[in-house]
């Protein structure tokens, strides 16, 4: 749509005044409202769209790209009923598992890994995919694998600075969480004997994936004050700090948001 985002509104608006049963019509709404930041208005017509033809792909493809634009997390189904539709296309079927992955990432790390393992299988050779497997290895704290995945994708698009900026900021992220489990590390083994400063170690790896390292500094904060019970978190403790780890990894990253 080459016209100008708000004058692209208007004579879609009236188109859709004049035929208001032309799903497609509330499709290329729905586009452009969401090119214009409108995301409330553009969900509003894509699922008008949905509701005349729930089996186009095209407007289908429009309502995953309009969800994901305004981090509804509703994308998720979305993609997966794209995916499902007999007349959709291949790339169709790319771009909406592209955009549940991205949502994935920011509410179920560990399966955004998976989806993405999917997704660069189906697609090894196509930039955007492989940096979404990239993205999700770094939303996930797996951040060198992540950026060996980030080199593959500008490989493929060398010119694209969405990738390189992306690849900066994991690099950013990793540097930044090595540098805080280094420093309470170090503080720890300073202070051998302090048994706060094992249980920030502790809490510090939780955060960032170390599991087995964070269980082995709580049980030496433990050992050193039995009498705390909270020195060593119980398994539901330690699977939400799991989660924090991948939130925090994130803003780090800058924002999880799809490229492409």
């Amino acid at each position: 749509m080459h016209t100008a985002p708000h004058a692209a509104i208007g004579l879609l608006e009236a188109a859709a005044r004049l035929q208001p049963d032309r799903a497609r019509i509330h499709g290329n709404l729905a586009w452009a409202l969401s090119n214009a930041g409108r995301h409330a208005e553009a969900k509003a017509a894509a699922e008008r769209a949905r509701s005349l033809d729930p089996d186009d792909p095209y407007t289908a493809s429009i309502r995953v790209t309009v969800l994901g634009a305004a981090r509804d997390d509703s994308v998720i189904e979305a993609a997966r009923e794209t995916m499902q539709l007999p007349g959709a296309s291949r790339e169709d079927r790319r771009d909406a598992h592209a955009a549940m992955c991205w949502a994935l990432m920011r509410t179920a790390p560990a399966s955004a890994v998976r989806e993405t393992e999917r997704l660069v299988a189906e697609w090894p050779d196509h930039a955007y995919a492989l940096a979404a497997h990239g993205c999700a290895l770094a939303g996930a704290c797996r951040w060198d694998e992540g950026l060996t995945w980030l080199d593959k994708a500008i490989a493929v698009n060398p010119t694209d600075l969405q990738l390189a900026i992306r690849r900066a900021k994991i690099e950013e992220a990793r540097d930044f969480a090595h540098a805080m489990m280094r420093q309470l590390r170090a503080n720890a083994e300073r202070h051998p004997t302090d048994a706060n400063g094992w249980r920030e170690l502790g809490l510090c790896l939780a955060k960032f994936a170390r599991l087995s390292e964070a269980l082995e500094a709580f049980d030496r904060a433990n050992a050193l004050d039995p009498a705390d019970g909270d020195a060593r978190p119980d398994p539901l403790v330690m699977a939400a700090l799991t989660v924090e780890a991948t939130a925090r990894s994130a803003i780090l990253v800058g924002e999880i948001a799809p490229i492409g």
